[in-house]
């Protein structure tokens, strides 16, 4: 009781909701409508990425109607990324402007500085967007009218991320990734609800895509086209973004971590007459009580804010368990072995 109180209070817990997707194919199969928080995603990563990769080339063209001239955040319309930092290619509406994301040999992992078009979408109408990687230059076109362009450097995509999923209307996150993927670890039924969780209202776009067409040398896909996404009548929504660091450092929490398990070890491992043999299975039950709890606590924090789950965590919390058994067990009467 202690240890939840400590961990959970206040008691915010925000738990994710299943909501509708809604994603509309329009009559005639000429496109799919956005609105609300919606997405339409692939299962896996796109193969024609490999092919950029080797080629350094790629043309991919977009034919958009937005419902919302001014969309105050960078939403989403096509995006082969993992998170809001990590990308190989985003096209997104900023405002009434156009973005376009490129991570190339000379950009950090999201493709900084991007590309910018202005007032692309300051009134209501489709616009068709071109953009084409080739001869070492990056040239985006609307409408016809080249509107920006740069040099790219030799072999500019060797860096993409071979990995991302492609996703339409949205943004997929990698914490909600990670959920996703412990149902599968785990063959938990409950995995397939989960497919398709998305970011929030500040990465969704809403309008409609009438093509999103990507050709390399050997690959053309229309990602509109029917059977080629297959967007979920519902999809899951946490109502804020958990948060969750691999590796998360802050002196004063992990020092607090690694002191509040202290007596949970020292009271696995009570000091009366033990055996030397006994010493070690003591010291791993401790250790294993310690872990356990503490991977709870973390699960749990998933869903609180502002926290964050993370191994660090795991490890100050085990390293208290065992440091507490250790001083248990040293200052512990021993029973010497005797033979008859």
């Amino acid at each position: 009781m202690f240890y939840a109180a400590a961990a959970f209070y206040p008691f915010d817990f925000r738990v994710p909701q299943s909501a509708q997707n809604p994603v509309d194919r329009l009559d005639g199969d000429a496109g799919l409508r956005f609105s609300g928080i919606a997405v339409a995603s692939t299962d896996a990563p796109p193969s024609w990425v490999n092919e950029v990769i080797e080629t350094g080339q790629f043309e991919l063209d977009l034919q958009l109607v937005t419902t919302e001239p001014f969309q105050p955040h960078t939403s989403r319309i096509f995006t082969v990324s993992t998170s809001h930092s990590r990308r190989n290619l985003t096209v997104a509406q900023r405002g009434s402007n156009l973005v376009v994301l490129v991570r190339t040999l000379e950009t950090d992992l999201n493709g900084d500085t991007g590309l910018l078009v202005a007032d692309v979408f300051r009134e209501l109408g489709a616009s068709n967007i071109r953009i084409v990687a080739d001869s070492g230059r990056l040239t985006v076109s609307v409408n016809g009218v080249v509107r920006a362009e740069r040099e790219l450097p030799p072999s500019p995509f060797r860096n993409w991320n071979r990995s991302y999923r492609l996703a339409l209307g949205n943004e997929l996150d990698p914490d909600r990734e990670m959920f996703i993927r412990f149902f599968r670890y785990f063959e938990i039924p409950a995995e397939s609800l989960m497919r398709d969780v998305v970011a929030l209202d500040d990465r969704a776009w809403n309008g409609i895509i009438k093509q999103a067409k990507i050709r390399t040398g050997k690959s053309t896909v229309d990602y509109t086209s029917p059977g080629v996404l297959s967007p979920p009548t519902a999809r899951w929504e946490f109502i804020e973004d958990p948060a969750f660091a691999l590796f998360h450092w802050n002196t004063m929490d992990n020092v607090l971590n690694f002191a509040a398990f202290i007596p949970l070890g020292l009271l696995m491992c009570p000091r009366r007459p033990q055996r030397p043999l006994r010493l070690m299975p003591n010291l791993l039950t401790a250790v294993t009580t310690g872990l356990l709890i503490s991977v709870g606590i973390e699960i749990t924090q998933f869903f609180l804010q502002p926290r964050v789950s993370s191994v660090t965590d795991l490890l100050t919390n085990m390293s208290g368990s065992a440091l507490g058994a250790l001083v248990a067990l040293s200052s512990a009467p021993k029973v010497k072995s005797t033979r008859t």
